[in-house]
């Protein structure tokens, strides 16, 4: 039953994150069931989980729908992250522990791998890493305030929908981006540090809009396209 339910989690998730099930979407468990090919019972739990994590919301006496977050306001999240990052960067250039910048290159070493080989489910795994990397920045900042304002912005539906569109050469940029890191901060340069970080969220924000673009051109192929070239192929047969 729990690999059933695991099933159904990675499959609901990725059709919320893709745009399958959009924002709103009424989530009825015996349609969802049929479209992933798993029993109710695992699609129930699954469900469960999915609002626990922020991707689902229960409505009641109507049930489960796709919690409703825009593109924009995505974005809107990415650029206050970025300051607030680039500011915990500069700060944690200065106080960073030995221990830490190890830890720090374990983890990007880890995530490289992770996402180079691309389990399934690897997007989950990738991104709590990436949470608890930046949280050993945010940390070393030694900054109570600034640190309970990254905490309260570290949405992970959000951090995920942003890291889907990734493409593979964007996967090397941000471990190459986080090597550089690790390099200011154990020089000590607070203001590479903070570029480092803020470059990498802006990043991220370009690969959402590339997503967003992507999903709002038309197909190539639609019927419009086709009535055309038939046409222009007449017209040149004609010729």
């Amino acid at each position: 039953m729990a690999k059933a339910t695991g099933k159904a989690y990675e499959a609901i998730r990725s059709r919320i994150l893709n745009g399958d099930f959009p924002p709103k979407f009424h989530l009825r468990e015996e349609e969802v069931s049929e479209q992933i090919g798993v029993s109710r019972t695992p699609v129930r739990e699954a469900l469960r989980k999915l609002a626990a994590d922020g991707y689902v919301q229960f409505m009641p006496n109507r049930g489960a729908f796709v919690a409703e977050w825009s593109e924009r306001s995505i974005s809107d999240l990415i650029e206050v992250r970025a300051e607030l990052a680039a500011m915990a960067g500069g700060m944690a250039a200065r106080r960073i522990r030995e221990e830490d910048l190890d830890a720090l290159t374990q983890l990007n070493r880890t995530m490289a791998d992770i996402a180079k080989r691309k389990p399934v489910g690897y997007l989950t795994e990738v991104s709590g890493l990436n949470l608890e990397f930046h949280n050993i920045i945010f940390k070393a900042a030694d900054n109570n305030w600034l640190y309970t304002l990254l905490q309260q912005t570290a949405y992970l539906p959000m951090v995920q929908r942003a890291q889907y569109g990734f493409q593979e050469i964007d996967w090397r940029r941000v471990f190459d981006r986080y090597d550089e890191l690790i390099r200011a901060l154990k020089l000590g340069d607070g203001k590479w540090a903070a570029a480092a970080l803020r470059s990498q969220f802006h990043a991220s924000l370009n690969a959402v809009r590339r997503t967003a673009e992507l999903k709002n051109e038309p197909p190539q192929h639609s019927s419009t396209t086709r009535t055309r070239r038939r046409a222009t192929g007449k017209r040149k047969h004609q010729a």
